[in-house]
């Protein structure tokens, strides 16, 4: 009886190990479609706004800004491309948990009034102070080697 239980246990690991390595591709992409509609989102907004004039902007060409788009043209593929984030996420939540929704939704909030909406936070400079508390992009709390000490998140400008 007891080598079947060890064969058991060896098979569960690996299908455990196989099924979260499948969810966190999923979890990837889900990450890649909130960015990619966050971009379409920031150039629809700062277009619509007039800030990404191409005579005073320095960095990469912007879709409205520079004429490549039209507004009306970002605006459907910032909506399209947040439908693909929030379907992909929903799926993700029913393998996973309901937990995943309410992250989902602040996400895809945070990806538009970025830049978008009455008041952007973008342009408060609340933006890097986000991204600094929910700790991406940043060690944030990270013990730190040795002394056992967790680091310190700073906003400076």
């Amino acid at each position: 009886m007891r080598e079947h239980s060890d064969a058991v246990v060896i098979g569960a690991g690996h299908n455990s190990l196989a099924c979260a390595a499948h969810l966190s591709a999923k979890g990837w992409r889900v990450a890649v479609f909130v960015q990619v509609a966050t971009n379409y989102a920031n150039d629809y907004s700062d277009g619509k706004r007039g800030t990404d004039d191409p005579t005073k902007r320095v960095g990469p060409p912007r879709l409205v800004g520079n004429g490549l788009a039209t507004a009306a043209e970002v605006k459907v593929a910032m909506v399209l491309t947040f439908l693909v984030a929030g379907v992909a996420g929903g799926m993700l939540a029913l393998r996973v948990g309901w937990e995943l929704v309410p992250a989902g939704v602040a996400a895809i909030a945070a990806g538009y009034f970025y830049t978008g909406g009455p008041k952007p936070y973008g342009y408060l400079g609340l933006g890097e102070a986000f991204v600094r508390q929910s700790g991406c992009g940043h060690q944030h709390g990270r013990e730190d080697q040795g002394r056992g000490e967790p680091e310190r998140a700073e906003v400076r400008r």
